[in-house]
């Protein structure tokens, strides 16, 4: 039976969504819909339309069909071409062709996110495995901005699940303007321990990033904890302090949660956000002065 709609778009909108928004071991699972509710349909009123004599019972309802439908994708292979090959028309009998989209990601070059296609120069690869629905695909993109960064990215298909599991240039993450440049890895670092599902090392890197902000700005290595903080709590104008989050607050929920090894649920998001707001305002203040 010809399909009316092709299942190789929403691969590659997977794909794309993947390496655009998720990060290393995260993963994304690829909706055909609504491919299946439009073949489900017609099957459905083929099936039951010739059925008619047939009792209720015999007769297939349309979220069986839709079922049957998305196994039988499941089942096949999905292979990537390379775009040297050109476009490859399904065919219900074969497996299913698809193509890399253009993607976002961050240029080591550039040090900027910017839109990478599949680089010529290379063939992208579908390593086999024992599962017939499992897979991996080796996939190389190239910076359209610099044509110098080259980056190799591997997702492993375990049926509609695909997830980012290796890529060959260490993941960077575009930091704000208002991070100090000189504290700016920590941020990034923490960033990508929480994505990538540490949560305690992520927190662990939040608090290196403001402890390291406030040695810096009070100059003075050898203050800890609370001393620390408050030196440099000092150094703020006090309607600042009255209006933007304090340092001295976030290192204390963090440290509670370090010491007791438990990360509760939204804390890195929540004090992630008022570092940013604390180091947006130092900016917007700073620049007031001038």
């Amino acid at each position: 039976m010809t399909l009316k709609m092709e299942p190789r778009p929403f691969i590659e909108a997977a794909i794309q969504t993947l390496i655009n928004t998720k990060h290393l071991y995260q993963s994304v699972l690829v909706s055909f819909e609504p491919l299946l509710t439009t073949e489900a349909k017609i099957r459905f009123e083929l099936k039951n339309t010739t059925s008619l004599l047939r009792s209720s019972a015999d007769r297939t309802s349309l979220e069986d069909i839709k079922t049957q439908v998305q196994q039988e994708f499941i089942q096949k292979r999905w292979l990537l071409h390379s775009p040297s090959v050109g476009i490859i028309r399904p065919d219900p009998d074969n497996p299913i062709y698809f193509s890399l989209p253009p993607v976002k990601t961050m240029c080591g070059v550039c040090h900027s996110v910017e839109s990478f296609n599949a680089w010529n120069g290379y063939h992208a690869a579908t390593i086999p495995e024992t599962a017939a629905t499992e897979q991996t695909f080796c996939i190389p993109v190239q910076c359209q901005a610099c044509r110098a960064d080259v980056i190799v990215f591997l997702v492993h298909r375990k049926g509609i699940k695909l997830q980012l599991v290796g890529r060959s240039e260490f993941e960077d993450v575009q930091v704000p303007q208002y991070i100090p440049k000189e504290h700016k890895q920590f941020y990034s670092q923490a960033l990508i321990a929480f994505n990538s599902g540490q949560l305690l090392p992520a927190l662990f890197l939040l608090r290196t990033l403001i402890e390291q902000h406030m040695r810096a700005t009070i100059d003075k290595i050898d203050l800890r904890g609370d001393e620390l903080c408050d030196g440099y709590g000092k150094r703020l104008p006090e309607d600042f302090k009255e209006r933007f989050p304090s340092l001295k607050t976030i290192y204390g929920k963090i440290s509670d949660a370090l010491h007791r090894a438990e990360a509760p649920e939204g804390l890195f998001e929540s004090q992630l956000a008022d570092i940013e707001l604390h180091f947006d305002a130092l900016a917007l203040f700073a620049k007031a002065k001038r």
